[in-house]
Parts: structure tokens; C-alpha cells; sequence
């Protein structure tokens, strides 16, 4: 009877150790990401798609919309406009990343950015 409780509890034991293990992240998988414009008008843009850590990386200006009768205040993270873009730039933008089951950044998620407007 010892005998089945002790091979048990090697069994739960070694069953359990996974979430214990200290995990070495690998380099990022995904390098690339799309950044995607809402102007909320007629005028589309077209997604930004960016590999930041490409040889063929350009660092891209930001389109600048343009609406008639508002003027563009920029671009926000969000459709409520709390999280203001601070830069001009593709390299500007913060990124999250995309983690696999033990926390590790393995690519970045694309970016959704949105055109503030006040009327003239």
C-alpha cells in the first residue's frame, strides 16, 4: 500500500513540476505587424504593414488624413480617444506582444489607430 501512494505522489509530483519549470524565452516569431487607420470618413488609407526587426524595415510617416470643415488632432489608440499617439512615425507606436502559454512575447499584435476630428 506505501508502495502505490509513494509511486502516486511521484506521478502528481512530476505531473505538477511543468508549472514550476523556469521557462527561456525564444526570439520573437511574428516580427511584423499591420498598423490600421480609422479616419471615420470617406477617405481610406491603407494598413501600414511594418517588420521591425526586418532588413527591409522603413520607418514610415504616419498619413496625416484630411477632412473638410475639421481639423485632424491626431491619432489615438482607441476609438474613445483616452490613449493619444505621441510621434509621427511607424517606429513611434507601442506595441504589445502576443505570448505563448508560459508568458513569452512571440510575435506583436497588430496596431488599430483612430483620427480625432474638431470642427472648424
Amino acid at each position: 500500500m506505501k508502495k502505490i501512494i509513494i509511486i502516486l505522489c511521484l506521478i502528481l509530483l512530476c505531473s505538477c513540476s511543468k508549472a514550476f519549470v523556469d521557462v527561456e524565452c525564444e526570439e520573437l516569431i511574428k516580427k511584423d505587424y499591420t498598423i490600421h487607420f480609422h479616419t471615420l470618413t470617406d477617405e481610406t488609407i491603407d494598413d501600414l504593414k511594418v517588420c521591425s526587426d526586418c532588413a527591409e524595415y522603413h520607418n514610415s510617416e504616419l498619413a496625416k488624413p484630411e477632412r473638410e470643415g475639421y481639423i485632424f488632432m491626431g491619432w489615438y489608440y482607441d476609438s474613445s480617444y483616452l490613449m493619444k499617439f505621441k510621434g509621427t512615425h511607424s517606429e513611434d507606436i507601442t506595441l504589445s506582444y502576443i505570448t505563448d502559454d508560459y508568458g513569452c512575447p512571440i510575435g506583436y499584435n497588430d496596431i488599430d489607430l483612430y483620427a480625432l476630428w474638431i470642427q472648424k
